[in-house]
């Protein structure tokens, strides 16, 4: 787990249960209060093999 005083990260790896492909997660929580959301996310199809 890394981060700073703001931030805690984590990075993960959990196998899917469809086809059994790896998945990289990351996490990244707020220490302390939150004062907005970003939200990015990336479509899959283009990636999986």
């Amino acid at each position: 787990m890394e981060g700073n005083t703001h931030t805690r990260f984590e990075k993960l790896r959990l196998t899917s249960i469809v086809d059994g492909l790896p998945l990289a997660i990351e996490v990244i929580e707020p220490i302390g209060p939150i004062y907005g959301v970003i939200q990015i996310s990336h479509g899959m199809a283009e990636h999986k093999e």
